[in-house]
Formats: C-alpha cells, structure tokens, sequence
C-alpha cells in the first residue's frame, strides 16, 4: 500500500477507532452509567421527538382540511393561523381519547379488583370445602389431598406486622417514588414543549438538516441520507395510522358484539382490546386472556364464550378489514413482522414491539433496493433466483413409475419392422 496523504489519514483513523474500541471493552463496566447519564439527559427531547411525531399525523389531516379552499378566499391572518389551529386541534383530540380511555378503564378496573379481593376469601374457603368432600369420598387418597385451612385474621396480622418491621424500607421507596415522579413530570412537560417547537417549525427543520447533509458529506451520500428519511416519515406515518385506525374499529365492533350479547365489562374490556390492538401480533392474546379472566369472576360459562367471539371477531378482522385499513403499508412479510415484534419485545418491551415493526419494514425495503441494483449491475438473469426453474421442478416432481405389464406376459421387445412378407430387414436376401 502506497503511503500517500490519503492512505495515511485512513491509516490514522483505523488506529484511533481500534484504540477507542479497546478502552471500551477496557471500561465496559463503568458504561452502564455513563450510558444511564447520557438517557436521563436525552429523555425529555427523545419523548418530545416521539409525541411531535405521533401528533403529526392528525395535524396534518387537521391542516389538510383546515381551510382547504384556495388561498385567495381566506386573510393572510387566517393562513398562518392554520397551522396554530390544527395542532391545537391535534392535542385537543388525542387528550380527548386518552381521558376517554382512562375514565371508561380505571373505575371498572378498580371496582374489578375490589371484587377479586372479596372472592379470594370464598374462593378459597370453596376449594378447601371441595379438598375435604373428596377426601370423604375416597378415603384411599386422605393423605395426598392438602388440608387448606387458612386463618384470615391470622394473615393480616402477619401481614401489619411485616409492615411495621419494614416502616425504613417502606420510606425510603416512597422517597425514590416520589423522585421518580416528579423527573417523570418534568421529562413530560418538557417533552412536550419541544414537541411543540418541532412541530411549528418542521419546515424549518427540515430545512437546515437538509443543508448540514449537503454541507459535510458528498451529494450523493446526502441524497441517500435524505431518500432514507423520507422513506421512513413514509413508512412510519402510515404504519401509525393505519394500526390506530384499525384498532379503533376493533374495539368498536367489540363494544358492539359484547353489548348485544350481553357480556359484562364491555366498555373497558373494548377499550383494552382496541389499546392493544397497537401491538402487532401479541397485544390481541393479551387483551383476550385479560377479558377472560375479569369475566371469569363474574361467569366461567361468559368467559368461555367471550373467548369464542373474540376468535370469531379477530378472525374477522385480519381476513377483511386489516388487509383493507392497513393494507400494504408496512410492506413487511409475515415472517418478519413475528420477528420484529420479538425482538422488540425482548430489548425494550412494548415500546419495542410497536416502533421495531416499521422500522424493519425499512431496513427492508432499503435490503431490497439494494440488493435488486447489485443484481442489476452483475446482470445476473432472473432465472437463476426465480422460483419454478427447472432444477427445482424436477427436484420437486414425483419419481416417475415404473410400466406395469399384464400378470402371465412378457413386454415387448424392440422388434425390427418387417417388410411385409415376414421377415425382417436383416431376414432379407441380397
């Protein structure tokens, strides 16, 4: 290698990302921190960025119809006040559906748990009656039965007890909590303010990003980097609206199905299901098992029922109206999104689930633009990779069977043609 300008500065470079790299492994340890440091900081304009972005969608469609005649009929007044309105419209609207949400889930879900805390006693004392009339009945099995014999006072008194002994403990938690609070509302008012500013000035924005790219990278990396955020605006905008979208017909049809059939809890159990809906995949058998269980209490019989509409109804919904209200907006096979919403789950839970699914989507679609131009600069013929070559036929294919002859006969050998009068071509005299 020629030790020019060029080589030297990437040579330079290699040996400082290689020592970098070195005191990390080095002083992993201490990152955690560190990394925990650089999150509480960043927290306020991550958040921020997420709500500008999720409050963008019914901003747009506010501002879209918002005064949507030409502008010659309207003030100049009234034009810059089009974008003031429609994200005050915005947060009006989505402030409006989570009160919705919390007034019709939290005072069911609170008299719900109260109703479990006065079963468990009886519940208990049923099974315990149950264990000793089985007892009675076969005798042979008394001493692999359990004897559930539960003293109630007795419990609660251990239970104060237990308090009292861990009043510091106890303390020091509210004490954390309270702190863990007070950052939480701080995280979120400040949050929200600069959500606000993203959102009154994102062409602005837009603007200047536009022209850091093209400032310090070469035009056609800035060209890259810029068709990747606009395909991820796209991708992103689309996936939300459609899943919200659906979600909110779910829990529509839900509410509707569950009042004609008469099944308790049908405001926050339709709630539930249209919030989890969100979640690709494993919100729906989340918010099942939870319905179940909060009608359970009421009538197992219900409960048996309920799951079977739910079924019936999410069937209903991935074959119709899914495939309709969301469509191919993710672009993302099945497969995929599975994975996805695993993954995600796996490194930052629910959060996770919902932003990894769009966001493979992406790395899809840029995989395949990519991977579709180096095909088309090797000029690689599409039979090579298309399904139904004929290799893959014939390897696919039912071995050929064998002809079968008639039981008592011999096959037909290859006789030469004769001539007519008997005798073959080789029978013939000269």
């Amino acid at each position: 290698m020629e030790l020019n300008r060029s080589n030297m500065k990437r040579l330079a470079m290699l040996i400082a990302f290689g020592i970098l790299l070195y005191w990390l492994l080095q002083n992993i340890s201490s990152m955690g921190g560190v990394f925990s440091v650089v999150t509480g900081i960043l927290s306020p304009f991550i958040f921020g960025s997420a709500v500008a972005f999720i409050l963008n969608v019914p901003m747009r469609f506010f501002e879209r119809h918002l005064f949507a005649s030409p502008k010659r009929h309207y003030p100049d007044l009234v034009q810059k006040l089009r974008r003031p309105l429609a994200l005050v419209m915005a947060l009006v609207a989505v402030l409006a559906v989570l009160v919705i949400v919390l007034f019709l889930i939290i005072p069911q879900l609170a008299s719900t748990l109260m109703q479990i805390a006065d079963y468990v006693p009886q519940a208990v004392n049923n099974v315990s009656q149950w264990l000793k009339e089985l007892g009675e009945r076969f005798p042979e099995y008394q001493d692999f039965i359990p004897n559930v014999n539960i003293d109630w006072p007795k419990v609660s008194s251990a239970l104060l007890e237990f308090l009292r002994s861990s009043a510091t403990a106890l303390v020091n938690t509210t004490f954390s909590a309270a702190s863990s609070v007070v950052n939480t509302v701080f995280t979120f008012f400040m949050g929200m303010l600069f959500s606000i500013y993203i959102l009154v000035q994102k062409e602005k924005l837009s603007i200047q990003f536009k022209k850091l790219a093209y400032a310090f990278l070469p035009e056609k990396k800035a060209d890259g980097l810029i068709e990747v955020g606009q395909l991820s605006n796209r991708i992103f905008s689309k996936f939300l609206s459609g899943q919200v979208t659906e979600a909110a017909i779910l829990g529509s049809l839900c509410f509707i199905g569950m009042m004609i059939f008469g099944f308790p809890y049908a405001g926050m159990i339709s709630v539930l299901i249209g919030v989890l809906a969100l979640v690709p995949i494993f919100g729906a058998f989340i918010a099942v098992a939870t319905g179940a269980l909060l009608i359970l209490m009421v009538s197992p019989v219900q409960a048996f029922w309920f799951v079977v509409f739910v079924l019936v109804l999410q069937q209903i919904e991935g074959n119709l109206i899914y495939p309709r209200v969301v469509g191919s907006s993710v672009g993302l096979p099945a497969m995929w999104v599975l994975v996805a919403v695993i993954a995600g789950g796996s490194a930052f839970g629910i959060v996770g689930m919902l932003v990894c699914v769009p966001l493979c989507s992406v790395l899809y679609a840029l995989l395949r633009k990519v991977v579709g131009r180096r095909l088309r600069g090797k000029q690689t013929p599409e039979e090579k990779f298309r399904p139904g070559t004929q290799a893959e036929v014939e390897d696919a294919a039912p071995p050929k069977a064998r002809p079968r002859h008639r039981k008592g006969r011999l096959p037909r050998k290859n006789i030469p043609p004769t001539d007519g009068k008997g005798q073959g071509e080789q029978g013939r005299r000269p």
